[in-house]
């Protein structure tokens, strides 16, 4: 099969511009289109992103301990705990640390989030945990954190004035 297509060219150039136009407006329309979204979408969610919920949880204390139990496996003892953040929202929905985590680290918010849990671990259990001076209580703490010795005397004014003695308390990354 062939085929021929004979055209004069100021009709083709008239063809050419009139499809450019076409394809230009649709191109427009795709792009306001993802702008609106990218406006409106937030806005629908109460106005904030992720970093900014992030944020108003940690100001409004949704950032909970959950404490894993650590056992010597020779003696059955209970040798303390790892500590464990998770996020209960209002709603009582609990949020795994794999979601918030990356976006705290990448925001900064960390540091916040790490000095809250430590104060929140001793208004809860540093009188029980300080009364067994054997107990550790263990913290994860992001890598970022220990290039800054800034976090140091953050741990030192969290626990200088508890029942959690220094020798108490492992960091881990």
């Amino acid at each position: 099969l062939k085929t021929t297509v004979s055209l004069p060219r100021a009709a083709l150039e008239v063809e050419t511009r009139r499809l450019n136009a076409i394809a230009t407006t649709i191109a427009s329309a795709i792009l306001a289109l993802i702008i609106g979204l990218a406006v409106l979408l937030p806005r629908r969610r109460g106005g904030a992103g992720p970093v900014a919920e992030l944020e108003q949880a940690i100001t409004d204390n949704e950032f909970v301990p959950y404490y894993q139990p650590v056992v010597d496996i020779r003696t059955g003892r209970l040798r303390g705990a790892e500590v464990l953040i998770r996020w209960r929202k209002p709603d009582g929905t609990i949020v795994m640390p794999s979601t918030f985590i990356p976006i705290a680290e990448s925001s900064g918010l960390i540091r916040d989030m790490t000095r809250d849990l430590m104060r929140r671990v001793c208004a809860e259990m540093g009188t029980a945990i300080g009364a067994r001076p054997s107990l550790k209580v263990s913290f994860n703490l992001a890598g970022q954190l220990f290039s800054d010795e800034k976090i140091v005397h953050d741990i030192r004014k969290i626990f200088v004035n508890t029942p959690v003695k220094f020798q108490q308390v492992v960091l881990e990354v």
